[in-house]
C-alpha cells in the first residue's frame, strides 16, 4: 500500500489529537459551554434529551419537540442553542440513551463516546472474519485509517452522534454476505432502520437481485423494529414520528434555508447548496442520478458477474449519494465497504494488495477531503464530498465486477490452459 509508517502515524495521531481536544472541552466545560467548539458533544444533547424523555415521561411524548428542546437546553444551558438538533429517529434508537440519561450530561457524553469506540472496534473485529485475504499488516493499516476517518471519528464519535450503528450494522451485514448467511445479512441490514433513508437503495435492489433470504431477514427485522417502536412510543407516538418525518423529508428536499446543507453529502443537498431552491434543481438531481442507478440496478440483476460482498460494499457508498437526506456523519457507512473492496482486490491478486496509482489516488482523496469539505462548502457553497463519493462508489462498483478467467493470477502449481 502507501508508505505504511505515514499511514499508521495518521491513524494514531488524529484520534490522539481529538482526544486531547475533548479533554480540554471537558476540563473547561461550564454548563455545557466550552472554550473550544460549539459545546460539549455537538449533537449529543438531542440523544440525551430523548433518553431523559423516555425515563421521565410517557413514551408517546417522545416527539414532543418543545419538550425535546427544553430537555436539550437543560443539558447544556451555557452552550449556544443555534444549530441544535432534535431527536427524529424511530423510537428504538432512543433506547441506548435511557440508562445514559441517568448520568450527568458530561459523564453521559463520555460514556457514549466509550460505547461508540467499543462498537466500532467490535464491528471491525467481526468484519475481519470476512476480509481474510488482506494480510495482517494491510488490515491493521486500512482498519486504523477507517477508524480515524473524519465521518466516523469526528462527526460520529466525538460529535456524539449515533452513526456508529450504521457502521456496526454494515460490518455485520458484509460478513454475513461473505459467508453466505443471507438471512442474517438481511437481519443486520434491518438495523439501518434507525435511519430509514439508509435502506432506500438496498431494499429494492435485493428484491431486484432475487436475494429472497435477504428480503426475508430484512422483513423480519423490520417487523421486529416496528413492534419495538409500538411498545416504546405507542401508536400515537409512532404516528407523530411519521408526521415529523414527512415534514422533515419535505423540508430537506425543498428548503436550503432550513438545513445546514454544507453538512450534507447527498446529491440533492449538494445541488441545492450551490444553486439554491428551484424546480430545475430537482430535475437536474433526477437526471444526474439516473445513470448510476441504472448501472447499479444492472449489476444487481447480473450479480453472478460480480463479487457479491464487493457489490454490497459499492451499494453502501452509492446509498450515500443517491438519497434524500445524508449528513456527514452518515458517511461512516462507507468505511466497512471500502475495506471489503480492498479485500476483494487482494483476493484476486493471490492475497497481495497491490494498488494501482489510480486506486491510491481515489482512496487518498476519499480519506482526506472530508476533513476540509465543510469549511470549503461554507466558504464557496460547493460541497466536495458529493463528487468524491461518486468517484469512490464508481471505483468500488467497477472493482466488484469479476474479471475474465484468463486475467486472474494462477494459483501455485496451476498451469495455464
Amino acid at each position: 500500500m502507501f508508505r505504511r509508517r505515514r499511514l499508521l502515524f495518521a491513524a494514531v495521531a488524529l484520534p490522539v489529537v481529538l482526544a486531547a481536544v475533548v479533554a480540554v472541552q471537558v476540563a473547561t466545560a461550564r454548563d455545557g459551554a466550552t472554550t473550544i467548539g460549539p459545546g460539549l458533544g455537538a449533537d449529543y444533547p438531542a440523544f440525551y434529551a430523548a433518553g431523559r424523555l423516555l425515563r421521565e415521561y410517557p413514551g408517546d411524548r417522545l416527539y414532543d419537540l418543545s419538550l425535546q428542546t427544553q430537555l436539550g437546553n437543560e443539558a447544556r444551558p451555557g452552550a449556544p442553542p443555534e444549530g441544535g438538533l432534535l431527536f427524529v429517529h424511530p423510537p428504538p434508537a432512543a433506547l441506548p440513551f435511557v440508562p445514559l440519561a441517568a448520568l450527568p450530561y458530561t459523564a453521559s457524553y463520555l460514556a457514549w463516546m466509550a460505547v461508540s469506540v467499543g462498537a466500532a472496534a467490535a464491528g471491525l473485529a467481526v468484519l475481519r472474519r470476512g476480509c481474510a485475504n488482506l494480510s495482517r499488516e494491510d488490515w491493521f493499516t486500512a482498519a486504523g485509517l477507517g477508524l480515524a476517518a473524519q465521518p466516523l471519528l469526528a462527526e460520529s464519535i466525538v460529535g456524539g452522534q449515533i452513526a456508529v450503528m450504521a457502521f456496526a450494522s454494515a460490518c455485520l451485514a458484509l460478513v454475513c454476505v461473505r459467508r453466505e448467511h443471507l438471512f442474517l445479512a438481511g437481519l443486520a441490514l434491518s438495523l439501518l432502520a434507525y435511519k430509514p433513508t439508509l435502506l432506500l437503495l438496498f431494499a429494492p435492489l435485493v428484491l431486484l437481485g432475487g436475494r429472497w433470504r435477504v428480503v426475508a431477514g430484512l422483513a423480519v427485522g423490520g417487523l421486529a423494529f416496528l413492534a419495538l417502536s409500538l411498545l416504546i412510543a405507542g401508536p400515537s407516538g409512532c404516528l407523530d414520528w411519521v408526521r415529523l418525518m414527512t415534514g422533515y423529508g419535505r423540508l430537506s428536499a425543498e428548503s436550503a434555508g432550513s438545513f445546514r446543507l454544507f453538512k450534507f453529502a447527498d446529491l440533492n443537498s449538494a445541488l441545492r447548496l450551490t444553486f439554491g431552491d428551484s424546480a430545475w434543481v430537482a430535475v437536474a438531481a433526477a437526471v444526474l442520478a439516473a445513470p448510476p442507478l441504472a448501472w447499479l440496478a444492472a449489476a444487481w440483476v447480473r450479480r453472478s458477474r460480480y463479487d457479491e460482498g464487493a457489490l454490497w460494499a459499492a451499494t453502501t457508498t452509492w446509498t450515500l449519494v443517491l438519497n434524500l437526506h445524508v449528513a456527514a456523519y452518515d458517511l461512516s457507512l462507507a468505511v466497512p465497504g471500502v475495506l471489503v473492496t480492498l479485500d476483494t482486490l487482494a483476493r484476486r491478486n493471490g492475497g497481495q494488495l497491490a494498488l494501482a496509482p489510480l486506486d491510491r489516488a481515489v482512496l487518498a482523496v476519499a480519506w482526506c477531503v472530508p476533513w476540509v469539505a465543510q469549511p470549503v462548502a461554507m466558504a464557496t457553497s460547493v460541497n466536495l464530498l458529493t463528487p468524491v463519493l461518486v468517484v469512490l462508489a464508481a471505483w468500488q462498483l467497477r472493482a466488484a465486477r469479476n474479471p475474465a478467467p484468463e486475467s486472474l493470477p494462477l494459483t501455485p502449481g496451476e498451469r495455464p490452459a
